[in-house]
This record gives structure tokens, sequence and C-alpha cells, in this order.
């Protein structure tokens, strides 16, 4: 129990300075180099901002985004990968750190560009706003999900082991976040809107330049 104790406290703490770097740091788009393979000019009807990111996070791990917008009077998508992973990382654990009230989660199987991914859905409460995270992890082959239920709370498989040795089968994880204020129509159509969202922007994402960075050398 005290390794399980000692594991999610190191991990939690990691995605809470990762996401507190994440929103502090906002570098020149001059400085964004060979992002054009993972953060097209445009996906699908979404168009990317100027705000772009390329933050490195030290031991070679390289967080890369951007947020797009689309013209149809959609809400932003920001897309984020986590370059050159060690270990499992869901970007949900950011939000849950930070102790944004989580409302819902599920695991989905949806369709992208290149082929397919499964995602792990989480929804959270800000005031009166809505946030959807979706996360997977990009192999070399395919691009899932297997989270596990520590208290309730769906998290990715880490022991100290994970946490502390290099992994053996490389990934980049992969998120996407959606927010959106919720109207008098309630929380539930707002989470059923975002996933709809959520589904349109991912039919449009080619996941297929991922999959190749994370291919074993």
């Amino acid at each position: 129990m005290k390794r399980r104790l000692l594991a999610l406290a190191i991990v939690i703490a990691f995605f809470g300075a990762s996401q507190s770097r994440h929103l502090r740091l906002r570098p020149p788009v001059d400085s964004l180099d060979g992002s054009t393979r993972l953060l097209p000019s445009s996906i699908g009807p979404y168009r990317i901002t100027e705000r772009r990111w390329r933050n490195e996070l030290g031991n070679s791990l390289v967080e890369q985004g951007a947020i797009y917008s689309a013209a149809n009077g959609a809400s932003d998508v920001q897309l984020d990968f986590q370059l050159h992973s060690r270990m499992e990382h869901n970007g949900a654990g950011c939000y849950l750190a930070q102790g944004t009230s989580f409302v819902a989660q599920q695991v989905r199987a949806v369709r992208t560009r290149d082929s397919g991914a499964t995602f792990d859905i989480s929804f959270f409460r800000d005031n009166d706003h809505l946030r959807l995270v979706a996360a997977t992890e990009c192999f070399s082959r395919e691009c899932t999900e297997t989270p596990l239920v520590v208290w309730g709370w769906r998290l990715p498989k880490l022991n100290l082991d994970t946490l502390l040795s290099p992994r053996r089968d490389p990934s980049t994880p992969v998120s996407v976040v959606i927010e959106r204020a919720v109207s008098t129509d309630g929380w539930r159509l707002a989470e059923q809107r975002l996933l709809a969202e959520f589904e349109r922007f991912a039919a449009d994402l080619d996941l297929t330049t991922v999959r190749h960075l994370s291919a074993p050398e």
C-alpha cells in the first residue's frame, strides 16, 4: 500500500509540474522546429492559431502543442504531444492534480483520419465551464489507452518500476482538450456536445506521424 501511495504521489506531482509549465511558457512560433508534421496548419475545418508552444521538460521530454480554432463558432481545441516520453502519461492527470472537479469518464474507440484510436475521455467541471480531456498513447502500430482504476479514478497503469526505469515499449502520449461554457440547457447536454465536437475533430486527425515517432530505434 505504501508503494502504491508513493507512486500515485509522484505521478500527480509530475502532472502538476507539467501542467503549470504548460500554462506559463509560450515560446515564439519560430522556435517550434519540426512542428509542421505534428501540428499541421489545418485539421479539417480547424485552423491553427498563434497559440503554439514547445516546452523542454527535462530528461529529453518535450511537450509540444497548439490551439486550433474553427470558423463555424465551435470551441477552440488544444492538441498536445509528449515527445520522447519514458513513462505513461494521461493528460487528465494534470487537471486532477490541480483539484479540478471530476465529472465522468469513459474509454472510447474513435475514428481518426488514418484509421482509429482508443481514447480515455474525462470530463471536468470548472465553475460554469465543462472541460473534455481525451488522452491516448500512440505506439508504433496503434494508439490506445488502458487506464487503471485507483480509488474510483482511472489512471494509466503505474508503479515504481515504470516511474524509475525507461519504458521498453516507446510511445507518444497525445491529448485533446476542449472546453465550453454550460448554458441553461444543462451539464448533460454540454457533455454530449463536447463529445460530438471531439469526434468531429478526431475524424480529421492523422496520427501516422505520431506512431512513426514511437517506433523502436
